[in-house]
C-alpha cells in the first residue's frame, strides 16, 4: 500500500486525510505483524517434533506468511489478526464490530487468495521436487471466531488457539524423505525469492536514479 503525501498547494484538509491514511496503515501493519508472531507462536511446537516452518516467504507478489512441511503434509497458513467477531457465511469471512453491531464487513478475497497461494506453492514443489502432493490452504483468525473451526471445500478457517491440536489430529501423509525433500525446496524458495526481489530493488533504483 503506497500513501502519497500530498502538495503543498493542496491545503490543510489533504494534509489531514494524507496523516489519517498514513495512521490507518500503520495500525493495520502493527496488527498484522502482531497476528503473525502469534501464529509463529502457535506453530512452534511444530519444529520441536520434526517439522520445517518457514515465515514471511517472499512470493511473486507480497509474501505467504507461513509454509509448514510435516509428516502430516503440508501447508499455508495466512493470518488475519481483526477487531470484531468473525463467521463463516457461503465461504465468505464476516466481521462484525461490537461498537457497530448493524454493520457488517466481508472480506470475500481471503479464500481465493490463500488458495491461489497454495497453489502456487504445490506448483513450485512439483517442478523442484518431483513430489505432486496438496498443499492445505488455512486461513488463521486472531480474533472472536465462536465456530472455531470450518472447513469449507478446499479452505480452512480456524482460530489460532486451535492450530496444535487440529494439526495433531491429521494423519501421516508424507515419509521422512518426503519432508526432507519439500521442506528444502521451500527454504530454498524463500532464499532466492530474497535474493530476486532485493536485486529488483537496487535495479528500480538505479534506475530511478
Amino acid at each position: 500500500m503506497s500513501i502519497g503525501r500530498p502538495t503543498p498547494r493542496a491545503g490543510v484538509f489533504a494534509e489531514r486525510r494524507y496523516r489519517q491514511g498514513l495512521e490507518s496503515w500503520r495500525r493495520k501493519w502493527r496488527d498484522g505483524a502482531e497476528g503473525e508472531r502469534k501464529t509463529e507462536k502457535a506453530l512452534r511446537p511444530l519444529e520441536k517434533a520434526g517439522w520445517t516452518v518457514v515465515h514471511d516467504v517472499e512470493a511473486r507478489y507480497g509474501n505467504y506468511d507461513h509454509i509448514a512441511v510435516g509428516p502430516a503434509g503440508v501447508y499455508l497458513f495466512e493470518t488475519k489478526n481483526l477487531q470484531g467477531i468473525v463467521d463463516i457465511r457461503s465461504g465468505a469471512p464476516h466481521l462484525t464490530r461490537r461498537h457497530d453491531p448493524d454493520a457488517c464487513v466481508v472480506f470475500q478475497k481471503y479464500r481465493p487468495r490463500a488458495l491461489g497461494a497454495a497453489a502456487d506453492i504445490k506448483k513450485c514443489i512439483q517442478e523442484r521436487s518431483g513430489h505432486s502432493t496438496w498443499v492445505q490452504a488455512v486461513v488463521v483468525f486472531w480474533a472472536e471466531f465462536p465456530e472455531g473451526l470450518v472447513e469449507d471445500g478446499l479452505c480452512v478457517y480456524i482460530h489460532g488457539s486451535r492450530l496444535k491440536d487440529w494439526l495433531a489430529e491429521h494423519q501421516t501423509r508424507l515419509d521422512g524423505g518426503q519432508v526432507e525433500n519439500i521442506a528444502a525446496v521451500i527454504e530454498r524458495l524463500d532464499d532466492e525469492r530474497a535474493v530476486d526481489n532485493g536485486e529488483a530493488r537496487l535495479m528500480h533504483r538505479a534506475v530511478s536514479a
